[in-house]
């Protein structure tokens, strides 16, 4: 029967499973590998590299020989040449993307190829994916400390519940903190993370509300510990991702990022980490972080951000828009960080 080449395990029934040879053979187990019968069928005696079993079919198997694709399921009576768009060479491997309806061959030489599978419609399963992510307010950056300040934690001035229920950003999400554990260590603030369609940015797909902390992480309101997570999304898919804080400049990525993704994508190591030109400050030598003054959190810096922190002005021991430097109070430091950035205009994926 030659070597092994590939065994693949019915996603319902672990004991049922089949295994594809060097020389060309498919057998199957019912009984968790104890016992092997043959497919029966007219495949090439040749080496059979690969098999994937396509869920929710007649028990549908493709194998990828040194010939091409065949396939076989229970309303067949033999295997079946798949050779429509893909190539008659040496397949090395086989998986199925089910959200597309296609199977993807990788080819000795001759890179990938997709096609439609021989049967069923495409299906996709939303899923809870976690967002891996840091980002840096200059406002509350202290480039001493190489950190952002915890003051208003510090005062207990930080909402239970997520702030972003009310205009322009209309979120509402019921994350809250839990008290129960009380605040997390080096909390900074809430933002508000949004994902948007890798074709259309102007598409939003989820949203959901974080505790941003002193080195620039987001992480979950209920588990400190964990990045935050976004319902409904398509895991192994590429989206674009906003960040958005109360009184500075919102970001987004400048490329898609693949969800989950392992790798945390930093906002603060470098200037080009947020979509449009000049999206970033520099901070310090090597830190960029988000521009302070957008105190009405339209995306765009202006003359009404000074309206808003005038009509603040004064306020002490408080949570509030115009306190650009998260100190609790809306003084002149909050005008002296919006006046330089005066002007500034977000990408228009950010603005309100």
């Amino acid at each position: 029967t030659g070597f092994v080449n590939d065994i693949v395990v019915h996603p319902q029934n672990e004991l049922v499973l089949w295994m594809c040879t060097s020389q060309g053979e498919v057998i199957k187990s019912i009984d968790g590998g104890q016992n092997f019968t043959p497919i029966a069928g007219s495949l090439p005696h040749i080496a059979a590299n690969t098999l994937v079993y396509q869920k929710n079919s007649a028990n549908g198997l493709y194998i990828g020989m040194d010939i091409g694709v065949y396939y076989k399921d229970d309303n067949l009576t033999d295997w079946e040449p798949f050779f429509d768009a893909l190539p008659y060479v040496i397949v090395s491997e086989l998986e199925i993307d089910y959200c597309k309806g296609k199977i993807i061959a990788a080819t000795f030489g001759r890179g990938l190829w997709q096609c439609d599978l021989y049967s069923g419609t495409p299906e996709c399963s939303p899923q809870n994916c976690i967002i891996r992510t840091k980002v840096v307010l200059s406002g509350s950056y202290s480039n001493e400390e190489n950190k952002m300040h915890t003051n208003l934690v510090d005062n207990g001035l930080i909402p239970i519940a997520q702030p972003y229920n009310e205009a322009p950003w209309n979120y509402w999400g019921n994350e809250s903190i839990n008290m129960a554990d009380g605040y997390p260590d080096g909390l900074v603030d809430w933002v508000l993370v949004e994902v948007r369609d890798v074709n259309n940015t102007d598409v939003l797909l989820g949203t959901a509300a974080g505790l941003l902390l002193d080195d620039g992480r987001v992480v979950d309101s209920h588990n400190y510990e964990e990045a935050i997570t976004i319902k409904g999304l398509l895991e192994n898919e590429m989206y674009y991702i906003i960040i958005r804080h109360r009184n500075h400049l919102d970001v987004m990525t400048s490329v898609p990022v693949l969800l989950p993704n392992e790798e945390v994508y930093d906002f603060s190591t470098n200037s080009n980490a947020a979509m449009g030109e000049s999206q970033l400050m520099l901070l310090g030598n090597t830190v960029y972080g988000l521009y302070a003054g957008d105190y009405d959190a339209n995306g765009i810096i202006t003359v009404n951000d000074f309206n808003a922190y005038a009509n603040q002005s004064a306020m002490v021991n408080i949570y509030t828009s115009s306190d650009g430097n998260l100190d609790r109070s809306v003084t002149v430091a909050d005008f002296n960080l919006y006046e330089p950035n005066t002007s500034i205009i977000g990408v228009a994926e950010i603005r309100y």
